[in-house]
């Protein structure tokens, strides 16, 4: 028996940590500032507001941050306060731990963060003409990230035996959260379910053209259900795609074709938009799992890419003549996804890409980097764990 047969069906049980860590921010945000025993004011050299063992106690935090943290409560904005980005491993997990703590007391008071069940759009005001500078986005957490088998994906196939930890994507996942809401960017979290593993790509289950919220049509049964929490979208009416395939630059709308989108997809929603935008199909070779896994827009007339990724040299030569700077990533920045970065007027980029953070410094943008090393091992990172509304 080979050991994709012995694997089938092997979900793991849920992570309690996991679960206990986002209930507890998830909650922190539904009651904001006035949160029971969130924080208390602390005295002396600690005169700044901190967690209270009380919060840590109710939400089944406090085994795990005396696990991370000398004393929990004292020391844990203190090691935030350390910032930076280290070489070292163990210092670098510590400061995870740190700056998602620290959130669960920061967020909660920044306006335009929401919790919601499901995304409904006739409730909703979107408007995407360019990809920069999101305004308003939708994220899920990794709460029950993992696959069964050898996955959907090669990436997954590759870590069948190394799964995410997910307690460690949590808290990677609300550090993402608090530098967008720093940001100034209005977040929309759907709160995760367990029959939605892969959930928090939330990029892939729908996409903004104008003013036109479209949902996917996805390729793998595993993550169909996820469009389940797209409400009163525009639905083409065949063809399959996902909005890890979807670029908007107007006039044009660039689709990669390939694996997870289709040529009948393409010809749908080219009727849908009509003559107000130009869709351009772009062929990918077999394996490239999405457009913005190979290529990103860095700002009109600016993009990085994977020109390897492509199957015609003409589609290669279509995105020359539109984007004049048009720089290439090397093999190794390109498997840590360097291109799957989103523009919040700063760049949020993964760490270890130093090539791509050289070359948006030089096309005149700061960088900011993530560390997304557990939800990376699904293959996707900060742009397919958004969703731009506007």
């Amino acid at each position: 028996m080979n050991a994709s047969t012995a694997r089938k069906n092997d979900f793991r049980p849920p992570d309690a940590r996991a679960i206990a860590l986002t209930n507890a921010f998830l909650n922190a945000i539904k009651d904001g500032p006035n949160h029971p025993d969130l924080f208390e004011k602390g005295i002396g050299k600690n005169a700044h507001y901190r967690l209270t063992h009380k919060f840590l106690e109710r939400n089944n935090l406090l085994p795990i941050a005396e696990s991370v943290f000398p004393d929990p409560v004292m020391n844990m904005i203190r090691y935030y306060e350390t910032g930076g980005y280290s070489e070292s491993t163990d210092v670098n997990r510590y400061l995870l731990y740190s700056k998602t703590f620290h959130a669960l007391l920061t967020v909660p008071f920044f306006r335009g963060v929401q919790v919601v069940d499901e995304i409904d759009a006739s409730t909703l005001s979107v408007s995407r003409f360019h990809e920069p500078n999101c305004k308003k986005v939708v994220v899920q957490p990794p709460t029950h990230l993992d696959w069964s088998g050898n996955g959907i994906n090669s990436v997954e196939a590759a870590n069948a035996d190394n799964r995410p930890d997910r307690f460690v994507a949590v808290c990677e996942h609300i550090c993402l959260i608090r530098l967008l809401v720093q940001n100034g960017t209005d977040v929309l979290i759907v709160r995760p379910r367990p029959e939605w593993p892969e959930g928090v790509y939330t990029r892939d289950i729908s996409f903004v053209i104008g003013d036109k919220l479209i949902r996917a049509n996805m390729a793998m049964d595993v993550r169909k259900p996820e469009q389940d929490a797209i409400k009163n979208a525009i639905v083409l009416p065949e063809g399959i795609i996902e909005g890890g395939n979807v670029f908007v630059d107007s006039p044009n709308v660039l689709i990669g074709v390939g694996d997870r989108t289709d040529y009948a997809a393409v010809k749908c929603l080219q009727t849908i938009l009509g003559k107000d935008f130009q869709v351009i199909p772009l062929e990918l070779k077999p394996g490239v799992l999405h457009l913005d896994c190979v290529f990103n827009p860095v700002h009109k007339g600016a993009a990085v890419i994977d020109k390897n990724a492509f199957l015609r040299e003409s589609d290669v030569k279509t995105l020359e003549n539109i984007y004049a700077d048009l720089v290439e990533l090397p093999k190794k920045e390109i498997e840590l996804l360097a291109t799957n970065f989103i523009s919040m007027g700063s760049l949020f980029v993964n760490t270890h890409c130093k090539n791509l953070v050289k070359s948006l410094n030089q096309l005149g943008h700061w960088t900011k980097h993530l560390a997304f090393g557990e939800i990376l091992k699904a293959d996707g990172s900060a742009r397919c764990a958004t969703l731009p509304l506007a």
